[in-house]
């Protein structure tokens, strides 16, 4: 695991303002192009996670909150898991126009949504005030990640969920993976999506330093350790070559 990763900014000021916008540009094929890129296995993350905490919540209202909603497929996902048991979900991003998209889709169903501008590296909430904490497919967009695992450590009461790319620790692996996202997915977003295809090649500045899912989880496990937040339970899942997964821990 890099220290540097942990330690410093992941991007520049202008590297992260410019990986918002290329994402504001794709919000209205987000979906469409999320199943190439992961070949459909992103809805799978998003919902065997989720089923994994509703299966051990005893049939309890949550609140939810969703970090880096993006155009709003997570904090959608989530509402539609938990909905039979009551929840309030809390929809988290650093761009408005973003929210505004997550919104929209909210509220067609979810009386008990909102959304919240913000970031995750300071979340606006009160320490263990939000019993699930989720970030789908953002945790690589964060500004400094260690802040923003701290954050998501800090106000989360029982559960963190994250799911994302990781980059395998097989070069081999690394290197199919790298080809993909660089160079097949902006090629094939391109001829679905005239004019979009560009906006996707910002997603490989997000793979570089990247970590492994065992580096995410070796990371989250220190900085609970440093938060004084003991770990009850602990689960992960990889998926093609393991660079897609998610990791669950439970406070």
């Amino acid at each position: 695991m890099s220290d540097q990763l942990m330690t410093e900014n992941r991007y520049s000021m202008k590297d992260w303002l410019s990986i918002i916008k290329s994402i504001e540009s794709i919000k209205d094929i987000y979906t469409r192009a999320s199943d190439i890129i992961s070949m459909c296995i992103a809805k799978n993350v998003r919902y065997m996670s989720l089923m994994f905490v509703k299966k051990r919540t005893a049939n309890k209202m949550v609140i939810v909150l969703d970090v880096g909603s993006g155009p709003g497929d997570s904090a959608y996902t989530a509402w539609r898991i938990f909905a039979s048991d009551g929840v309030y979900v809390i929809a988290l991003d650093p761009s408005f126009n973003l929210i505004k998209t997550t919104m929209n889709k909210l509220l067609r169903d979810c009386l008990l949504c909102e959304a919240v501008e913000g970031v995750a590296e300071y979340l606006p909430f009160r320490a263990s005030s939000v019993d699930v904490v989720q970030a789908f497919f953002s945790a690589r967009d964060f500004f400094g990640l260690s802040r923003a695992l701290s954050s998501m450590i800090t106000v989360s009461k029982k559960w963190l969920v994250i799911g994302d790319i990781f980059s395998p620790l097989d070069r081999v692996k690394r290197t199919i993976l790298l080809l993909w996202v660089c160079r097949f997915v902006p090629f094939v977003v391109e001829i679905s999506s005239p004019g979009h295809g560009r906006y996707y090649k910002s997603l490989c500045s997000t793979l570089n330093g990247w970590m492994s899912i065992e580096e995410l989880s070796y990371a989250i496990r220190i900085i609970a350790k440093y938060l004084n937040k003991p770990i009850n339970s602990f689960f992960k899942k990889n998926y093609i070559m393991d660079s897609l997964g998610y990791v669950i821990f439970e406070f």
